[in-house]
């Protein structure tokens, strides 16, 4: 549970510095769901550790991560621009342990 109230106070810090409401699209997600929507087999969807945020333009999400990168570094983050869709997925799954991947460090970019 301490892990989530981490992650939400991140989020909570993100969306302060953003200054206006962020479209959440996905957030937890089931194992089976997960693999239904075709998610990493270890998605931190799966801990209830990661987020996926609309945005309706590609300079809304440039300008999104520089507010994360600014205000919360150490959360991961990919950018997605695919079929006129824009959102940037932000997670924490460096608090789970033991780590899965070496990917999963503080602060990893794609």
């Amino acid at each position: 549970m301490e892990k989530l109230r981490e992650f939400f106070a991140d989020f909570k810090a993100v969306r302060e510095a953003w200054g206006k409401p962020i479209t959440i699209s996905c957030g937890y997600r089931c194992p089976a769901h997960n693999a239904a929507v075709g998610g990493e087999k270890l998605s931190a969807h799966q801990w209830g550790l990661a987020l996926d945020c609309d945005f309706e333009s590609v300079a809304d999400v440039d300008l999104f991560v520089k507010c994360v990168d600014a205000t919360r570094p150490d959360l991961r983050m990919g950018t997605y621009n695919t079929g006129g869709k824009s959102f940037v997925h932000i997670d924490a799954a460096y608090l789970i342990n033991p780590k899965a991947a070496h990917e999963w460090r503080k602060g990893a970019r794609w």
